[in-house]
């Protein structure tokens, strides 16, 4: 599904290319999906841990979203990070549970929180795993799997 963004991501996005760095790129992106959600009435949990934790955790009703963003590319692709040595394919089962975990390690009572929600919607079904892909013309979201 194309996201509708405001004229002002739209317009963030159209310097994403100008931007130094790939970090930074990928702030950008970031923070215009974070817009998308709060300006579609969802609640925005801390769903970082450092590295290999979520991009995006929010909550509407009693349903938890977590998503990860990520370059769309002119073929209309979006590429997870894959297996690596240490972690499984990004928002497998086992990659959001190593992720929980790594939220609870923080030892960060926000993280602790955000950490203890997705545990408690992947029990009760409620867990629904999204990717948004990105580039300078908006925004596509790929909805995993989850809660109905």
């Amino acid at each position: 599904m194309t996201l509708s963004l405001s004229t002002a991501d739209r317009a963030i996005l159209s310097q994403i290319g100008n931007l130094p760095n790939t970090t930074l790129q990928g702030d950008a992106r970031e923070f215009v999906v974070n817009n998308y959600f709060a300006r579609n009435g969802y609640t925005q949990l801390d769903g970082k841990c450092g590295v290999n934790c979520f991009d995006g955790v929010y909550v509407k009703g009693d349903t938890v979203y977590i998503n990860e963003v990520k370059p769309l590319n002119s073929n209309g692709a979006i590429k997870l990070n894959g297996p690596s040595d240490s972690l499984p394919t990004q928002m497998t089962d086992d990659w959001v549970s190593g992720a929980i975990e790594r939220l609870r390690q923080t030892g960060d009572a926000a993280a602790m929180q955000t950490a203890d929600a997705i545990q408690a919607a992947k029990d009760n079904g409620k867990l629904v795993k999204l990717v948004t892909g990105v580039d300078s013309q908006g925004a596509t979201v790929v909805r995993l799997g989850g809660a109905k």
